[in-house]
């Protein structure tokens, strides 16, 4: 870290943790490859205004299908279990009707 001294200089102080200019983070695990893969193939983030609302349904009903699949894999339904209990017993209410919005006496605002 470098601060000004009185006169002006810069001067390098101690700092307890080691600076860096980037930060890499690597997982592979097949939870964190398949949530990312929910992504893979969306049109809607790039498409124009005249094909904006198809695009959006369309990635919609890809991504709650991949969803649906995710439901099936018992190592990510367990991790999300361990994560968020509500969640996960929120997934078969979802599957029955993923349109609704589940109020859980949250005010509107």
């Amino acid at each position: 870290m470098r601060e000004k001294s009185k006169a002006g200089n810069l001067q390098t102080k101690a700092s307890p943790t080691p600076e860096a200019e980037f930060l890499c983070i690597s997982d592979a695990s097949p939870a964190t490859t398949e949530l990312l893969a929910l992504a893979e193939g969306l049109k809607a983030y790039c498409a124009d205004e005249t094909v904006l609302k198809a695009a959006l349904q369309d990635d919609c009903l890809r991504v709650r299908d991949r969803l649906r699949a995710a439901y099936r894999n018992a190592e990510l339904m367990e991790a999300i279990a361990v994560a968020s209990p509500s969640l996960a017993d929120s997934f078969s209410k979802w599957e029955e009707n993923p349109k609704a919005k589940e109020d859980k006496g949250r005010s509107k605002h």
